[in-house]
């Protein structure tokens, strides 16, 4: 008997905006995104007898509750100043609102309080394999990564459910997703942008521009949770949040510039400091995140290279007020 192998790089995924977090969206191929790993999955809870049966074996137990976890990583990549990218969907749920677009010149996001999911389809070759659906996906944490060769995005969080095409008959209604039967995938699937060179950029830090950087990571984390304890559902059934969390961290060269000197005493004082951190130099393909009231970690010095090097842990932002929603931004353009 021969048997079809499921070969990694023979896989495409389509992520698609929802309205109804319960419910699975459309998919078509223009909804195609490039990523670099994508990992799905549910777990169904057993709900073990808790009698006692005078007996020291166990009792078999019950199909319980569905819970769904999703993470994806991916290339910062954008077709063009003002054209949506591939990943439009994870960003405007990591935000909580839509980003702005001017044509041919940038997209803006900007927070909001807004809880939004989206869906996430992966088709594998050849076709009588399993494929997957992730709805109802909630984005809990995500990091932007600066410095190595390529510039990275990762973003992880719960879903509804993850439908697997192999035990779609076998699936409650509830985890269907409103699905009679497992969609094909959409045909002509189509990706646009080239990835940004990760060492390439501007830094700027407290109005100074940082030229002794090695890597920096900026991470939001949303707050936001699926609520999976609804009498009579086996599966969540909306989204919920609690405080949201932006930090960065980053590595210098230990040097005797001024710049460096403020970023320790900014550290000491932890008085508030605004940061830009733009990955790629393209037009078209610029990411800038735009960081407000950065209260800075104490630094480490690093002598394991050949320069000392001060490395600043997870360093809080906030917004102008406690209601203004500007800690952070991110512009393509």
């Amino acid at each position: 008997m021969s048997l079809n192998f499921s070969q990694k790089r023979l896989q495409k995924a389509y992520l698609v905006s929802q309205t109804d977090p319960l419910v699975v969206p459309t998919f078509a191929g223009t909804d195609a995104c490039l990523y670099s790993k994508l990992n799905l999955g549910g777990n169904v809870n057993l709900i073990k007898n808790p009698d006692i049966t005078g007996s020291r074996s166990t009792a078999p137990g019950k199909n319980g509750r569905h819970t769904s976890t999703w993470s994806m990583e991916m290339t910062l990549a954008s077709p063009g100043a003002g054209v949506t990218p591939d990943c439009m969907p994870l960003l405007d749920c990591l935000f909580g609102a839509p980003g702005v677009v001017t044509a041919s010149t940038n997209i803006v996001w900007t927070l909001s309080d807004a809880l939004n999911t989206f869906a996430i389809a992966r088709y594998r070759k050849p076709a009588t394999l399993g494929q997957h659906i992730a709805y109802g996906c909630a984005v809990a944490e995500a990091t932007f990564t600066l410095g190595g060769d390529v510039g990275m995005l990762s973003a992880s969080g719960p879903n509804v459910w993850t439908i697997d095409s192999d035990v779609f008959g076998n699936l409650i209604t509830e985890a269907k997703g409103g699905l009679a039967t497992f969609p094909v995938e959409p045909s002509s699937p189509v990706t646009a942008g080239d990835f940004v060179i990760g060492f390439t950029g501007a830094i700027t830090m407290g109005g100074t521009t940082i030229v002794n950087l090695k890597n920096a990571s900026v991470k939001i984390s949303t707050g936001s949770a699926l609520v999976t304890d609804t009498f009579n559902k086996f599966c969540a059934d909306g989204v919920e949040a609690d405080e949201r969390n932006i930090s960065i961290s980053f590595t210098l060269d230990d040097a005797d510039d001024a710049g460096t000197k403020a970023l320790k005493a900014a550290a000491y004082t932890k008085a508030g400091m605004d940061m830009s951190i733009q990955s790629g130099l393209i037009a078209g393909n610029k990411w800038l995140l735009g960081l407000k009231g950065i209260q800075l970690a104490s630094p480490t010095f690093d002598d394991g290279q050949r320069r000392f090097r001060l490395n600043f842990g997870d360093s809080e932002a906030h917004g102008t007020t406690i209601s203004s929603l500007d800690e952070v931004t991110l512009t393509i353009s």
